[in-house]
């Protein structure tokens, strides 16, 4: 049944094989969703498939997983293929993965994060209609600072419908990355001239023009692939009044507008 599925979304679909290439890229679609990049801690993935179109995302590792988060003090098994539907903020119609509850394995459905009610708080529900939730912050890397761009994108999605941009989380900033982007770029340095530029940016994908309000020193915005690079002279933080969140601004910020 897995491979008939597999079968029927694999036109115009994106695969991908080698265990660090599909770490990486089913990395990114978590990313791409506003999900814990935890949520898949798969080892020896031999194949990631992703199609744009539907939603259908699956994955094939060698041997079946159980991981146990630590924090939360539960384990999940991972099938050798696991696959189901992605949409932001929201894996459905999974299948491959279940949870040890007392005794009995219990088949995961459903994983989402609620954008309008809390998003510190990600939820596991079965077939049957029973769900629970968890700390987010259980479901990250180990090591991985990622409350930034997981709280920042859910803020950014309730702020317009419209908007188009995504948060890189730390790991992404890296010389490689800044440097596939640095043919025809516009940089501008200066914290007014930055600040003026940044705005404008903001106004153009529709969302507020004090989104940021870190004293930027440099701005690199890659027009034809919307990434943005952004540099301060130290890390500083912006309190968000309406949601009594706090953001850490590091030093440096990319994005893909």
């Amino acid at each position: 049944m897995s491979a008939q599925q597999i079968a029927s979304h694999i036109e115009d679909a994106e695969i991908y094989h080698g265990e660090a290439l599909c770490r990486q890229k089913s990395r990114e679609l978590l990313d791409k969703m506003c999900l814990p990049r935890g949520l898949l801690p798969l080892d020896d993935v031999v194949e990631f498939g992703y199609n744009h179109t539907s939603g259908f995302v699956w994955l094939k590792q060698k041997k079946r997983k159980e991981h146990r988060f630590r924090a939360i003090s539960k384990t999940v098994s991972y099938d050798t293929e696991v696959m189901g539907f992605v949409e932001e903020h929201r894996m459905r119609r999974l299948s491959g993965v279940k949870s040890k509850e007392l005794l009995i394995w219990v088949s995961i459905s459903d994983i989402y994060v609620d954008p309008n009610s809390d998003l510190d708080k990600i939820t596991f529900a079965n077939g049957t209609g029973s769900s629970r939730s968890f700390p987010a912050t259980a479901f990250g890397l180990e090591g991985e600072d990622h409350s930034f761009a997981y709280i920042i994108n859910p803020i950014l999605h309730s702020i317009s419908s419209h908007h188009q941009l995504l948060i890189l989380p730390k790991q992404f900033h890296s010389s490689t990355l800044i440097e596939s982007h640095r043919n025809n770029v516009e940089i501008y340095h200066g914290e007014s001239l930055c600040k003026q530029k940044l705005r404008e940016l903001l106004e153009e994908l529709a969302l507020p023009k004090d989104l940021f309000r870190a004293d930027i020193d440099e701005m690199g915005y890659h027009r034809p692939s919307g990434f943005v690079r952004l540099k301060q002279g130290k890390k500083s933080e912006q309190k968000l009044k309406a949601t009594s969140k706090t953001i850490v601004y590091n030093a440096e910020l990319t994005m893909l507008g």
